[in-house]
């Protein structure tokens, strides 16, 4: 659907992409696939609130960036993409879980690999497996 709009609205895209923002940001998210961050912890946990930071502190385009902390929000997204009712906290600490294209990292419960992870480019380690 995204594709089809892009088609329709591409000729005024380029002759006035000043008035169509909005469809920039289209255009962008269907030339580059998001990375879904999903946060399991307790919302006013220091190890939690650092990770959200460390997220925030950064530039990454296309991110969805989710808080599972176990309660209602959770088990509603939960009905509609089933995967974000398993992710939860590891021994008890805020667990970071990022995923692309529908494939997730394993999870990690330490500040410094999910640094490590947000600085990977894309792809990055489908090219270290070559």
């Amino acid at each position: 659907m995204a594709e089809r709009t892009l088609q329709l609205l591409g000729s005024r895209l380029q002759s006035t992409p000043h008035a169509m923002p909005q469809m920039l940001v289209v255009a962008d998210c269907s030339l580059d696939k998001p990375k879904q961050i999903i946060i399991a912890g307790k919302p006013n946990a220091p190890d939690t609130r650092a990770m959200l930071r460390a997220v925030h502190e950064r530039f990454i385009p296309n991110k969805i960036l989710l808080l599972a902390d176990g309660g209602k929000g959770q088990d509603y997204l939960g009905n509609y993409l089933p995967f974000v009712k398993s992710m939860t906290m590891l021994n008890g600490k805020a667990t970071a879980y990022i995923c692309e294209d529908y494939a997730c990292q394993l999870p990690v419960a330490d500040l410094q690999m999910l640094l490590q992870l947000l600085a990977e480019k894309p792809n990055m380690r489908a090219q270290q497996l070559e």
